[in-house]
């Protein structure tokens, strides 16, 4: 099997393809990358059995980067604020040139459309650019339907809360006034989805394998499913920083419109959120698959979470 891995150098095309690499199925990796010549991809040579150049909004240069591949992982770089609805179009690009190349599965990495649920309830969720209740959900969302127009054998894989985004400014854990460390998300008691960036591409690579009972399907991919409390007990716990959970609201969250309103919808719609992943599922997927005390009890984890907090 010849896999092409579009944003080879991101977080989940590297998850990909380091999935692959370790798996004992005969899979060869393309790496699709925008500039060849930059240190992450170079860093890719030995991993990969050879590196192309693509411009995901060139479908043209998509379509040829996918030539001769018999699959393809197809993921899109999160949209800047002011270019939302950017997603689309570049997945739209990527399902015409997976038609062009006539690929034989596409796992495409998207997210649930917010917007009918939220609309139906009447929820004060702003709309952001005009059409969007959680941007980076919605927009990708609104490429699903090209891949099934287009007839592209595909499986649509709704990813989770990556644990890895706890090393992020405004989202992961900052030391508190009194000593220690808080993380406060407009989150309530509502358990949020998450799963290992590494997890991603097992599960992946898990649905190219099983092909067969998957093309046509959407399947949602999680590790476990923990309160903020839960979260902050679990990393006092395993990591050993006093950390606390608070909850706040929305207009509290210094990670942008974006990522609050995310939360927000986490919060005031969790059944709906959780009910769109399966744990079991991604297990099957990925036996692998880490829970997030698993995921913290790696020594990089620990490292990371210290230097963050300067402990």
């Amino acid at each position: 099997m010849l896999l092409a891995v579009v944003g080879a150098t991101g977080k989940q095309g590297s998850s990909v393809i380091e999935a692959a690499v370790e798996s004992r199925e005969a899979i060869t990796v393309r790496a699709v990358v925008r500039d060849a010549r930059s240190p992450k991809a170079s860093a890719l040579a030995q991993r990969v059995a050879e590196i192309v150049e693509a411009d995901l909004d060139d479908a043209e240069t998509l379509a040829a980067a996918f030539a001769g591949a018999d699959t393809a992982y197809c993921v899109t770089p999160p949209d800047s604020t002011g270019e939302w609805g950017r997603e689309t179009q570049r997945a739209r690009n990527m399902a015409a040139a997976a038609r062009q190349a006539k690929l034989g599965h596409v796992v495409w990495s998207t997210q649930e459309d917010t917007r009918p649920v939220l609309d139906a309830a009447g929820s004060t969720i702003p709309v952001l650019g005009g059409r969007y209740r959680v941007p980076s959900y919605d927009a990708k969302a609104d490429a699903d339907v090209a891949f099934r127009e287009l007839e592209v054998p595909t499986t649509c894989m709704r990813t989770s809360f990556y644990w890895e985004s706890l090393f992020l400014p405004g989202i992961g854990p900052t030391p508190a006034p009194g000593g220690g460390a808080s993380i406060r998300w407009p989150l309530g008691d509502a358990k949020l989805p998450g799963i290992a960036v590494a997890d991603i591409g097992r599960c992946a690579i898990g649905l190219f394998v099983e092909r067969l009972s998957y093309v046509g399907c959407t399947v949602g991919i999680c590790g476990d499913e923990l309160s903020g409390a839960e979260i902050a007990t679990a990393i006092r716990e395993v990591v050993g920083v006093d950390c606390r959970y608070e909850p706040v609201e929305r207009d509290e969250l210094r990670a942008g419109a974006g990522t609050a309103n995310m939360f927000q919808y986490k919060r005031d719609f969790e059944q709906v959120h959780r009910r769109y992943r399966d744990v079991a599922l991604s297990r099957s997927l990925n036996p692998r698959l880490k829970t997030f005390r698993d995921w913290l009890s790696d020594d990089a984890a620990k490292t990371a979470f210290r230097r963050r907090l300067s402990l």
